[in-house]
């Protein structure tokens, strides 16, 4: 089974590619995405047609096996979420986390991790009952309010990608290091919770 895997996180200065280019068979089609959440700019909707013909979906490609599964992050790769996060980080711990800190040292952390290191810097003072795990429910509160008032954007394109591959007889799955009670919640919003079959999260 051939799996095109999504993985690579998309932050607010960031440039890398959400997806490495594939050649097959000498097919020279360039997959390139790059995205900054500040003035975002991806091209998703060029995915459907490389995804597509390394389906099968054109004689050229018919030798090719076919994709049977796809699998996308979810921060930074379907939903421009990484500033909420930040944000609710910051609430938790009493400070603010600045965006270059975010960017050069939160992305990409274990949650629970991410609070642990920060505390020594918190005002806030842990009562007997509280402790990483607590603040880390405290904080996945905070961003599905966010994602409740509508606050929460995707990737431009990477909806309209999600129908395409399912249309396509394509299954698709959400692995994430965040928590499931967000992610599904998020995927809810952004229309695509119909579409994505499976959900690995960091808290399973």
């Amino acid at each position: 089974m051939l799996c095109i895997v999504f993985a690579a996180t998309l932050t607010a200065a960031s440039s890398r590619p959400a997806v490495s280019t594939h050649p097959l068979r000498g097919d020279q089609t360039a997959i390139e995405l790059s995205s900054k959440n500040r003035g975002v700019k991806s091209r998703f909707d060029g995915l459907s047609a490389p995804i597509l013909r390394l389906r099968g979906g054109e004689a050229e490609a018919a030798a090719t096996p076919p994709i049977r599964a796809v699998l996308f992050d979810f921060d930074g790769t379907l939903a421009l979420s990484e500033d909420i996060h930040r944000q609710a980080f910051s609430e938790v711990l009493g400070f603010e986390l600045t965006v270059d800190h975010w960017e050069q040292n939160c992305v990409g952390s274990n949650p629970t991790a991410l609070i642990d290191r920060h505390l020594p810097q918190s005002p806030r003072t842990l009562g007997p009952d509280e402790s990483a795990a607590t603040l880390l429910e405290e904080k996945d509160a905070i961003f599905e309010a966010h994602v409740e008032r509508g606050d929460l954007e995707e990737l431009p394109g990477a909806a309209a990608l999600v129908h395409r591959l399912r249309a396509s007889g394509v299954r698709v799955a959400v692995v994430s290091s965040g928590s499931r009670r967000y992610i599904e919640k998020a995927l809810k919003a952004l229309g695509v919770d119909g579409d994505v079959e499976f959900v690995v999260a960091g808290d399973d």
